[in-house]
């Protein structure tokens, strides 16, 4: 081998050496990287659970400590030297000779050592830690202690207070005043009893734990005992009431209620016994006494009342009906109906006082108010209550009773009128009067206000009696004696500083409530002065003109001038009879009248009166003043003529005033024609008082409408100075307009026209009659609406003006609306309807309610807004409306008519509308047509249909084609659907699409609808071939169908007729059925599962409302509809509505059948999803009837 192949083998050896030495490094490196990251997760994982790691190497002594370790301890690493000894001073001294003997005992023996110890960390915290270690053996034979430490301080801390609170509970069971034991569950054994127990039952504890449960019985009682413990669970907290076994024989029931707990480990059951045999002995002694209360409360004429506050209920006894004549039974069953008869003006304060009471800690309510009867009079009442309350202190009842009073109110208003005239009396009376109390004025009548001279009463009060009178007055008005009245004369001063001679008549006065001196004054000083005249006034009354005579305090006249004597045809100065002889009877009350006023002070009275037996009936006017008491001044005057002019005057005033019509008189010759008079009527009819118009010209009733053909007529006549009779717009006080009808007529006197009168009569309501007649005759009563007459008239008003469309909708399922929930509902929607249709469509648009579901738009000849007014029609239609809680979702049909192509006359115009809108019905509705010219000829084809079906045999026009239903899996056929149709009828009538609406127009659906509910019951044996378990016979139920009718018993009929096995017919109805009245709806499929037929929800997904109602309604099975299976495929929300419908089916417990499934794909799409059955093209087209039974 040449030197240069060893050459080359050397270097290949070396490369492999270090390659393979490469390889090592890695696999080292790798292996040292995996174990220190090991390692780590070891130290992350322990610093995380809190446990720390310590290594304590025997030969060397040194201790190492993890990080975890040295945070326990609560030191840096600094801190600790690594020595046992740094170790153990760190430990609590009572534990640290423990803890060494432990640790050298492992060392000594090899056991594994497990101790708990405190330690004292470098904060000064006590911790308590749990260490555990194994002796362990390394290289060369070197012996170490590994081990961990854990911070267990919670832990023994909660087992601390675990035991506190354990015998912190014991001894709340031991003191717990209401008695308690507890016994085993299974062996019935006595485990504990507290003091309170013992003490009630009287046994010593050592006697009631040496026993079982049932021995604290009584005897009769422990078989009871026995059958609850087998019958009753553990949430049974209430045992009953029991007969215990007392050591002293007396009688003891207790209430038991028992709890099952753990108690030492064993199951056992704790109980609590609450004595009620005084409870049980008083509930006899109770009902007694409430039966007795009862009694009480029929024989009471009071009203007594018990109120149940947690109840609102109130019960009356008889006495309520005797006193405010409302049933008791039923009269006020609700503190609500109590407190709404009590007066307005009551009610509240009642309320807040009766509030008051239960809410605070009295024990009754008092109260006086007024209630009302059942006349509708109100009684005043004292309504006094008595509030029991629980232990907590809340009201639970009230009993009382109310008292008629009205008696005692009365009495007491007469007294306080009584006492307000006596009042009047005093104040009014002419004496001067003061009322005085220790010496100071307390009261003053106006008489000596008057005299005194001061300006009102409250200057007077509290003036003390010296400032006014001399010392010898004041001290006798300050002690006026024992004797009835004493009389002092003395100097007066008044207020003003004046002084007068005064003449002082002092009597003590002793009341109820008040005693003091009453002061009657007299000024004797204006007396004399008054004397001193006394001969002027004589001369002058002999010579003056009047009568004048001097009356004696009987009223007879003693003294007489000429002129008196010439009016009473007296023959002396002396009469020698009275007064009264003279004058007629009628008029002799005014005489007492003013006699009495002049008594009480007054300073003169003047009478009108008749005198007696004068054939030309003269009358006087008597002028009296009192000179004296026992003297009577008289001045008489002939008004004979005076009277009579009055009595005219006051008649024909009396007849002004009294009529109806508003008369109103203005002066013509005055500036701007001022009224002069108006009476009461003329303030009625304007609200304008006399006061605030005499002096003004009667323009202001026309305020700024002088605009009117009526006030130039008026104009006109006044410069004519002629009669005039009117109708003018005039507006009263408050600004209201009211129609005038006014005459007017000029009043002349010798020097030519002087007045003019008016007569006013308000004919507001006349005519608002007749605009609202004019109303009522253009609008429609229940939308406010126009009604047709209005449209006619407006259409052939606007017609020769502009081209117009005139829109015709009428509502598709209203008649079922209204007939499912009553006329009142269907009035209700019609006004809802109205009001949206009105404020969506423009203001050029005329919108009419033309009569029944029907409206007519009158809309301006524009395409686009013709367009956007069918839109809004449409659009606000459809929008759903609530009526008793649900909402009912309608659609439209809509018949357009184009003026003037369709017609030239709103008749010709409306019934194109008319045709076009039957035609947009008969096409599926929910939808508008334009009038053609065929339509007509299509409106009588319909008529001849229905009339054809009307007078026909069912059996022979109609005929029934099946399709089949399959398994969505197999593919086998589990029933069939049965399908109407009309082989014989015309071209777009043969299927139901079109067949069924024109059915429910002309009222047919129900005789069709019970026609083939009979055929499918009739042929249902026939089918069943069809299907190996059983072929299931379905078909469709229409809305009025179920909802008009007695749709049940057409089943039960149905049923009965043909013996048909009613689980294997199923009834298909949509959910717009269903949702038409839901609460009907409900009720009527809860008897049709009660009769055992299966229900189906057809056409599931097109709905708006169901969901809602679904879990409530008895349904089996849901029926997706067509639309969603057609494009499952290739619309994703399509697929969405499926799949969602198939799991809320499943979801609810019901199956699901998708109808229209045409493809193989779509069947396997379904079927994944777990749609159980399935129809279609795919599987079978509809076939006749006989085919399908082969």
């Amino acid at each position: 081998m040449s030197l240069a192949m060893l050459v080359v083998i050397a270097a290949l050896v070396i490369a492999l050496v270090a390659a393979a030495l490469a390889a090592l490094w890695l696999r080292t490196r790798a292996q040292l990287q995996a174990r220190t990251r090991e390692q780590q997760r070891l130290l992350d994982a322990q610093k995380m659970a809190g446990i720390g790691y310590w290594e304590y190497d025997i030969a060397q002594g040194w201790l190492a400590w993890s990080d975890a370790t040295l945070a326990l301890f609560g030191i840096e690493r600094d801190a600790f030297d690594g020595s046992y000894a740094d170790f153990i001073r760190r430990v609590h001294p009572e534990d640290q000779p423990r803890l060494a003997a432990l640790r050298e005992h492992s060392l000594q023996t090899g056991e594994t050592l497990d101790v708990r110890y405190r330690i004292v960390r470098g904060d000064g915290g006590v911790r308590t830690l749990d260490e555990h270690g194994e002796l362990h053996t390394r290289g060369h034979g070197r012996r170490v202690l590994l081990g961990t430490v854990r911070d267990v301080s919670a832990l023994v801390d909660a087992g601390q207070r675990e035991q506190r609170q354990a015998a912190q509970y014991r001894y709340l069971f031991d003191r717990n005043p209401v008695p308690m034991m507890v016994y085993e569950r299974g062996t019935l054994t006595v485990l504990a009893v507290n003091d309170a127990a013992v003490d009630m039952l009287g046994h010593a504890r050592a006697e009631v734990l040496a026993s079982h449960a049932s021995e604290v019985l009584a005897a009769e009682e422990r078989a009871r005992f026995a059958r609850h413990i087998t019958s009753s669970g553990p949430e049974h907290a209430d045992a009953g009431i029991y007969a215990m076994r007392r050591k002293s024989g007396a009688p003891l029931r207790c209430r038991v209620f028992g709890q099952d707990i753990l108690f030492d480990g064993h199951g056992a059951r704790m109980v609590t016994l609450l004595d009620v045999t005084a409870t049980e002995l008083a509930r006899g002694a109770l009902e007694f006494s409430e039966a007795r209360l009862r009694l009480a409360a029929r024989a009471s004429h009071d009203a007594i009342w018990d109120f149940d506050i947690a109840a609102d209920t109130l019960w009356w006894n008889e006495g309520y009906t005797a006193l405010f004549g409302y049933d008791a039974a039923r009269g006020t069953p609700h503190l609500a109906d109590w407190s709404a008869r009590i007066h307005a003006d009551d009610r509240t304060r009642v309320e807040a006082s009766f509030a008051a009471a239960l809410r605070g800690d009295r024990e009754q309510w008092q109260e006086d108010y007024r209630y009302r009867h059942k006349d509708g009079q109100y009684i005043d009442v004292r309504d006094r209550g008595y509030i029991l309350r629980d232990a907590a202190g809340h009201a639970v009842r009230m009993v009382g009773g109310m008292h008629d009073r009205s008696r005692e109110v009365n009495a007491q208003r007469d007294l306080q009128q009584r006492v307000q005239n006596y009042r009047v009396l005093v104040e009014q009376m002419p004496a001067p009067l003061l009322v005085l109390q220790d010496g100071h004025v307390r009261m003053a009548n106006t008489a000596a206000v008057m005299l005194l001279k001061g300006d009102a009463p409250e200057r007077l009060h509290g003036l003390v009696v010296e400032d006014l009178f001399e010392p010898a007055a004041a001290a006798l008005c300050r002690s006026p004696g024992a004797a009835p009245a004493q009389t002092s004369e003395s100097a007066v001063r008044c207020l003003d500083g004046s002084i007068f001679e005064g003449q002082l008549r002092i009597a003590d006065f002793r009341g109820s409530e008040a005693a003091g001196v009453q002061v009657l004054l007299r000024d004797v000083g204006a007396e004399r002065r008054l004397a001193a005249v006394e001969q002027e006034r004589v001369a002058f009354f002999r010579l003056s003109a009047d009568g004048f005579g001097i009356l004696d305090g009987d009223l007879c006249i003693i003294e007489a001038n000429a002129s008196l004597r010439s009016q009473f045809g007296l023959d002396t100065d002396s009469a020698g009879g009275t007064l009264m002889d003279l004058l007629e009877s009628e008029h002799r009350a005014r005489m007492r009248d003013a006699c009495l006023n002049l008594q009480l002070g007054e300073a003169s009275e003047t009478v009108e009166c008749r005198l007696r037996g004068r054939a030309d009936e003269a009358w006087v006017e008597l002028g009296f003043v009192r000179a004296r008491s026992d003297t009577w001044y008289m001045v008489a005057r002939d008004i004979s003529r005076q009277m009579r002019a009055e009595a005219e005057a006051r008649l024909l005033q009396r007849a002004v005033e009294a009529v109806e019509n508003g008369v109103v008189i203005s002066d013509a010759r005055g500036p701007d024609t001022p009224l002069v008079y108006v009476n009461p009527a003329f303030t009625h009819i304007t609200g304008y008082r006399a006061d605030a118009v005499i002096g003004r010209n009667a323009r202001f009733l026309y305020r700024d409408d002088a605009d009117q053909p009526g006030l130039r007529e008026l104009d006109q006549a006044m410069a004519d100075g002629s009669a005039a009779s009117v109708v003018v717009r005039n507006y009263r006080q408050d600004g209201s307009l009211f129609w005038n009808r006014l005459r007017i007529a000029p009043v002349r006197d010798a020097h030519g026209l002087s007045h003019w009168v008016g007569i006013q009569q308000d004919i507001s309501e006349e005519r608002r009659v007749e605009d609202h007649l004019q109303q009522l005759a253009l609008s429609d009563e229940l939308t406010g609406l126009p009604n047709r007459r209005a449209l006619l008239v407006d259409v052939d008003a606007l017609l020769p003006r502009e081209p117009l469309a005139l829109v015709h909708l009428g509502l598709d399922q209203f008649k079922l609306i209204n007939d499912a929930l009553g006329h009142a509902s269907g009035d209700e929607l019609l006004r809802k309807l109205g009001t949206r249709l009105r404020a969506a469509l423009p203001g050029t648009v005329l919108l009419a309610r033309f009569g029944g579901d029907e409206f007519v738009a009158l809309v301006p000849r524009i395409t686009a807004q013709l367009q956007r007014v069918l839109e809004l029609i449409s659009d606000n239609v459809r929008r759903p409306i609530e009526l008793q809680g649900t909402l009912q979702q309608l659609n439209c049909s809509i018949g357009v008519a184009l003026a003037p192509e369709h017609g030239d006359g709103a008749d010709a115009l409306m019934r194109s509308a008319d045709a076009a809108m039957h035609e947009a019905k008969r096409l599926g509705r929910n939808r508008s047509v334009t009038y053609s010219t065929h339509l007509h000829e299509a409106a009588r084809q319909r008529l001849a249909v229905i009339s054809r079906l009307r007078g026909s045999d069912l059996g022979r026009e109609l005929a029934l084609h099946y399709q089949t239903i399959h398994d969505g899996a197999s593919g086998a056929i589990v029933g069939v659907e049965l399908l109407l149709r009309w082989p014989r009828g015309p071209e777009g009538l043969r299927s139901p699409g079109a067949l069924v609406p024109l059915l429910e127009e002309s009222g047919l659906i129900l005789p069709v609808g019970r026609w083939v509910l009979h055929e499918a019951c009739r042929r249902q044996q026939q089918l069943q071939g069809l299907a190996a378990a059983g072929c299931k016979v379905a078909l469709n139920v229409s809305t009025q169908q179920l909802m008009l009718g007695d749709f049940v018993g057409d089943v039960r009929e149905a049923l009965a007729a043909s013996g048909a096995d009613p689980a294997l017919l199923e009834l298909e109805i949509t959910e717009s059925a269903l949702m038409a009245d839901p609460g009907k709806a409900e009720a009527i499929l809860q008897q049709l599962k009660r009769l055992g037929l299966g229900i189906a929800i057809d056409d599931f997904g097109t709905g708006y409302s169901s969901l809602g109602y679904l879990h409530r309604l008895s349904v089996d099975k849901l029926k997706i509809d067509r639309s969603f299976v057609s494009d499952v495929l290739g619309d994703r929300d399509d697929a969405l509505i499926c799949a969602s419908i198939i799991q809320l089916a499943h979801s609810l417990g019901l199956s699901v059948v998708a109808e229209g499934v045409e493809t193989e794909a779509q069947r396997h799409w379904l079927a994944a999803r777990g749609c159980e059955q399935m129809q279609g093209y795919h599987f079978a087209r509809p076939i006749p009837f006989a085919d399908a039974a082969d």
